[in-house]
């Protein structure tokens, strides 16, 4: 049974998010490669946790990454919109919290149909896959903000050296 943290009340706000900066979109297959923060899986729960929004040029959301902990095990869902903003969620994936890179990747779909696809890899090991029938192309990304610490993002774009 959960705890009284893992309970909503309707009243916690509009979540905190930012852009990713280093992530440029717009084509229609674009990939990035994402570092997951080591203290967000110290805080998660039995509540899912969305930590990733992509969106299209218009703003509209396209999907969503969610994570959350069942008991010891780490995992991840997607939720992708579609046109008519409706939300479909993918089942729980369990993947190893000790691993810190995510690699995501969006292919939009053609006029033909149903062949985009949503990829989420953690390390080598592709966890979700999801297809879908959105045609535009991946713009922008934004992270969640952690509460507690002003400026912090629960995931960013490595930086080159």
């Amino acid at each position: 049974m959960g705890s009284d943290r893992d309970l909503k009340d309707g009243f916690e706000g509009a979540p905190l998010t930012r852009p990713l900066e280093g992530f440029v979109g717009s084509t229609d297959r674009v990939s990035a490669q994402l570092s997951i923060d080591a203290g967000l899986f110290d805080g998660l729960t039995m509540t899912p946790v969305t930590v990733l929004i992509g969106h299209e040029a218009s703003g509209r959301t396209l999907f969503a990454l969610e994570l959350a902990r069942f008991g010891l095990a780490f995992v991840m869902r997607t939720v992708m919109n579609d046109i008519h903003g409706l939300s479909e969620r993918s089942g729980w994936q369990m993947f190893a919290g000790s691993h810190d890179l995510l690699r995501l990747i969006w292919q939009s779909a053609s006029a033909d149909g149903n062949d985009g696809y949503l990829q989420v890899m953690v390390g080598a090991t592709p966890l979700l896959v999801n297809g879908h029938s959105e045609r535009e192309p991946l713009v922008s990304l934004r992270t969640m903000m952690e509460r507690n610490v002003t400026g912090t993002t629960l995931i960013s774009i490595p930086k080159k050296n």
